[in-house]
């Protein structure tokens, strides 16, 4: 147990964007092995890079004033929606599972 919260002392997992990832052991063992561990990782690492890029894009189109323009949200923007189409035409790579048909809705053998 934590001292002074009641909470049981479960094992943790810091993913590098600073976040904790906090379970039983059975639980996460059963997490990891089903790689939804791996997924949240995944977006961690994901959306950090893409806001990295948008950030870096955005700086790079300012006013002399100083404010961003509207063309560096825009490129940005853009860069990101074909990011998101390059990621959805990739869903259609991913194999899909192969599944039996339920022995209830296989088709009766013919009776003679």
């Amino acid at each position: 147990m934590i001292e002074g919260t009641g909470q049981p002392l479960y094992p943790v997992i810091q993913v590098e964007d600073g976040s904790w990832y906090r379970e039983e052991l059975k639980e996460m063992e059963r997490t990891i092995k089903e790689g939804r561990l791996r997924n949240t990782i995944m977006r961690n690492i994901g959306s950090a890079v893409g806001a990295q890029i948008g950030g870096s894009i955005i700086a790079a189109h300012v006013l002399a004033s100083g404010l961003p323009q509207n063309a560096g949200f825009e490129i940005a923007f853009l860069i990101s929606a074909g990011g998101a189409i390059v990621a959805a035409l990739s869903v259609l790579l991913i194999p899909g599972r192969r599944r039996e048909p339920a022995a209830d809705m296989q088709p009766a053998a013919a009776s003679a």
